[in-house]
């Protein structure tokens, strides 16, 4: 088997694995939003990532063993695509965490008898 192949195949599989990882913080956003129109953008999100995996696979098969350093190229962009995802999702997901906390504390700030 040729090592671009194998290659090619590595970094879409670490792809799709990466994309799947994503899908965890973005959950938690949606179940930490309130229902309306923020929450279904997030639900479409969560849908595209979904397509995106499923996309990943479906250019695996179409991949050959014959040496070909295109493969590689365009594994190679779905893998820092994949990358993007889970980085946006993960800094997304830390600053809802941040609005929380933020509001929380305010919230205590206002509600606090000793001031």
């Amino acid at each position: 088997m040729d090592y671009l192949f194998l290659i090619s195949t590595a970094l879409i599989l670490l792809g799709a694995i990466l994309l799947a990882v994503s899908l965890s913080p973005t959950t938690k956003i949606i179940r930490e939003l309130a229902p309306g129109s923020t929450q279904s953008r997030w639900r479409l999100l969560r849908g595209f990532i979904v397509l995106f995996i499923a996309g990943y696979l479906v250019c695996l098969g179409t991949f050959s063993v014959e040496r070909d350093t295109s493969h590689v190229v365009v594994s190679s962009i779905f893998f820092l695509g994949a990358c993007f995802v889970l980085l946006v999702c993960v800094l997304a997901h830390g600053t809802v965490q941040d609005i929380k906390r933020i509001a929380t504390l305010e919230a205590e700030t206002i509600t606090d008898s000793l001031m």
